[in-house]
């Protein structure tokens, strides 16, 4: 109290400088102001609020807070009834001494002090967040329940820097309750650690808590291709494995057992190594080959970087690589053929002069196979055609090859017949000497021109495969059944100016309609899951799909929403092709550079 009373007496003394004097010698005898009455008003973790009510004469207060310890917190002079502290530690008990000042000159002196004790609010601590981890689709995905009183979380974990590979710690806060990761090397475990916070004072931060997962993808599809390299002049057979995350493996690369290549896809097509390789000055991935001609190679992912085209059917990988020299390596995939259809014929040899019963298998690829070929189980032909130049069979497959182009293929008999030389491609001016296929699915011929070397006296001459019935027509029910198809594209993303590049194939079935016995019903055309139907006209060998609704969009031409889709029918393979087929919407194209062929199975 005596602190207290010093306290104002020097402040009296202090307001009355200039107007009158204090002394102790006063013989003036004053009537003290009454104590003020103080309350605690509030109380935060971090603030009192005190009030007291007005003392009749008084013209100001005094007041100071002091901490548990003694010590004078804040100290000052009011004319209001209240004050409020603020920055004060929680949960702790302070003492505020307030008392009132009288006029000057007048005939009453100040208040003793009053004081009054009151506590800060206590805080509480967040509940930890209990974490739990899944990985799927090379993106890890760790979640919580929300914590009561949270606002936000922090997180952190280890990571490898794009740049260096170096391990670096990952920070950043959510107000959500999960954590999507992606980007990880594979085959890694991470821990990532997590606390909560409140905007609110009354809570401080929970305790940290940490959940660790194994990074990892799941195959999405596997490919065979080529991969050659430009700096030693090589091919090499490759398996290329597709991951559900956009990153990829080239197993045995260079033809290394052991030596696989990992790489991610972004978006733009631009591909990144992956793992902790080590890099250049100028920043080129570099990474061991295995080969001892070149055990490794620099790939670079800067100004000129390497790229990847394509999806499941198809496709190229161009790596700008550089060992001492610099070189584009690439790896190209192509689809496994598949069986189009076959037919069963008569294969007849001017060589022998026999006939012998064989299947024609046609692949989707413009390959055919010939078996049993000259009737030897375990000994075919296999040849390529080209379609533009009236079929010319431009390449024996499973052949050795002959002088210039020609091809020596083994029939399988014995003696002097156990070989044919092959002379392939068609020639215009000499139809009779080239070898090639015509007609399709129901009929059509075989021409090879071949030479047997091992008989005496042999010459030059034509065998010929032939099946079906060369006459015959199609009916509108030749067209019903299964179909297997191929449909390409772009599709419309975002704008005009981003297009998604697309190859489809799948199967198909095709019915007559039941309203309209001359009209086909295409069910569930690409992705719209609506029916699209179309008039079928044998002579023009033409369907016509007048402007339908395919759920929101109206199918029909890609010259226009008004105009019909003409598909053009192939009666000798059975093949029904849309050529500029297009969704429209609202007078908007959503697809451009389409082509759909349909091979009926």
């Amino acid at each position: 109290m005596k602190n207290y009373m010093k306290f104002a007496l020097v402040a009296a003394c202090v307001l009355g400088l200039g107007f009158t004097s204090c002394s102790d010698d006063d013989d003036v005898i004053k009537t003290a102001l009454k104590e003020p009455v103080a309350s605690n008003a509030a109380a935060t973790v971090s603030s009192l609020t005190f009030q007291w009510d007005k003392v009749e004469h008084a013209t100001q207060y005094g007041y100071e807070l002091t901490d548990p310890a003694g010590n004078v917190v804040m100290t000052d002079v009011t004319k209001k009834t209240a004050v409020t502290f603020t920055g004060l530690r929680p949960a702790t008990t302070y003492t505020l001494g307030v008392w009132a000042y009288s006029k000057l000159y007048g005939d009453m002196e100040s208040s003793k002090v009053a004081t009054l004790t009151a506590t800060t609010a206590f805080t509480q601590q967040l509940a930890a967040p209990q974490l739990s981890a899944t990985v799927a689709a090379g993106v890890a995905s760790v979640t919580w329940e929300p914590v009561p009183g949270a606002t936000s979380y922090t997180y952190s974990y280890m990571a490898p820097d794009k740049e260096s590979g170096e391990d670096v710690e990952v920070t950043g806060e959510t107000s959500e309750n999960h954590l999507e990761i992606s980007g990880l090397p594979i085959d890694r475990t991470y821990k990532v650690s997590v606390y909560a916070t409140s905007s609110d004072e009354v809570y401080t931060p929970s305790e940290v808590v940490s959940v660790s997962f194994t990074m990892s993808h799941s195959e999405a599809w596997t490919v065979q291709g080529t991969y050659t390299s430009a700096h030693l002049g090589k091919s090499f057979p490759v398996t290329m494995i597709a991951y559900d995350d956009n990153s990829y493996t080239l197993m045995a690369w260079y033809g290394v057992d052991y030596y696989n290549f990992d790489f991610s896809v972004g978006s733009d097509g631009i591909v990144t190594p992956n793992g902790s390789y080590a890099r250049t000055a100028d920043g080129d991935y570099i990474i061991p080959t295995g080969v001892n001609e070149m055990r490794e190679v620099y790939i670079s992912t800067g100004s000129n970087p390497s790229t990847f085209t394509g999806n499941e059917r198809s496709g190229q990988i161009t790596i700008r690589t550089c060992n001492y020299d610099n070189g584009t390596d690439t790896f190209v995939w192509v689809p496994a053929r598949q069986e189009m259809w076959r037919a069963q014929g008569t294969y007849h040899s001017a060589v022998t002069g026999q006939d012998y019963a064989e299947t024609l298998i046609a692949y989707d690829d413009n390959t055919y196979a010939l078996e049993p070929w000259y009737g030897v189980t375990g000994f075919n032909l296999e040849f390529k055609t080209d379609p533009s130049n009236h079929g010319s069979i431009d390449e024996i497959m499973n052949a050795e090859g002959y002088y210039d182009n020609g091809y020596w293929a083994n029939t399988g008999l014995g003696g002097d017949y156990y070989g044919m030389y092959i002379w392939p491609g068609y020639d215009a001016s000499y139809e009779d000497y080239c070898s090639y296929i015509s007609g399709g699915r129901l009929s059509g011929e075989v021409r090879l021109y071949v030479y047997a070397a091992g008989v005496a006296g042999a010459d030059w001459c034509v065998d010929s495969f032939t099946w079906g019935n060369s006459a015959s027509s199609i009916t509108i029910d030749d067209l019903v059944g299964e179909y297997k198809y191929v449909t390409k594209g772009q599709e419309y993303v975002t704008d005009y100016t981003n297009w998604y590049d697309f190859d489809y194939d799948g199967s198909y079935t095709v019915s007559k309609s039941e309203s309209d016995p001359n009209s086909l019903v295409f069910d569930n055309f690409y992705w719209t899951g609506y029916p699209l139907t179309g008039k079928v006209d044998l002579e023009k060998l033409t369907i016509t799909f007048q402007p339908q609704t395919a759920g929101y969009y109206i199918f029909a031409s890609s010259e226009g929403e008004n105009l019909p889709m003409v598909a053009k029918i192939d009666p000798a393979n059975l093949t029904v092709t849309f050529d500029g087929w297009n969704m429209w919407y609202d007078g908007y194209y959503y697809f451009r550079n389409t082509l759909a062929v349909f091979t009926k199975l």
